[in-house]
């Protein structure tokens, strides 16, 4: 058990997150990609944003995500899924604000504009993907941080140890306690030369 333990390296939260900013970007691709494509539904790109974060805290932090990572990487998480829904909502804006004409490119005012509209005057119609985008992210923060991904958990799941499998390991309650065993007899002393049915004392003159 004592090698076991010793084997696990030891955590360095802060490589881990920083390694972990790197989701960010990614939330950002991954947001304008379902955006373009689906529109509306962009949000739905949130559910993948903490496991991709929980992937690259572990690359970094150098084991799976602990509960002294657990601040750093929802407030990275929470912000790439935050930062991503808005990329999400400029994507699909792009897509309608091209398709008619897109005055000013990508980079002009009137598109920023647009953008901007989308979460002002415009909120309303786009409340269901950010709504999406939220609680997928949630989902995914809660599922990780639980480890059922097997990224960031404890024990079976987590590749670390946990209380209860101390408990089976140290106390295994199928291990039948074997009886030690049973020494064998001892011989019995040679009665000797028979003679006449009558052992013969070898010392008899």
């Amino acid at each position: 058990m004592t090698e076991q333990t010793a084997q696990q390296p030891a955590e360095n939260v802060a490589r881990g997150t920083l390694v972990a900013l790197l989701a960010i970007p990614a939330a950002l691709v991954a947001f304008a990609i379902v955006g373009a494509l689906f529109g509306g539904v962009s949000g739905i790109a949130a559910i993948v944003v903490p496991y991709i974060a929980a992937f690259l805290y572990r690359l970094g932090a150098g084991t799976a995500l602990s509960r002294a990572g657990w601040v750093p990487f929802i407030g990275v998480t929470a912000a790439a899924i935050l930062i991503g829904t808005v990329g999400g909502v400029a994507s699909s804006t792009w897509s309608t604000f091209s398709a008619v004409g897109g005055k000013g490119g990508i980079l002009g005012f009137a598109f920023w504009r647009t953008v901007g509209n989308q979460f002002t005057i415009y909120l309303g119609d786009n409340a269901v993907p950010i709504l999406i985008g939220l609680v997928l992210g949630t989902v995914g923060i809660v599922s990780v941080i639980r480890g059922r991904a097997g990224i960031g958990g404890f024990g079976r799941t987590g590749g670390r140890i946990a209380p209860q499998d101390v408990a089976e390991y140290t106390h295994p309650e199928s291990t039948t306690p074997t009886a030690p065993p049973v020494p064998p007899a001892p011989n019995a002393p040679s009665p000797g030369i028979i003679l006449n049915g009558k052992p013969l004392d070898p010392d008899a003159k």
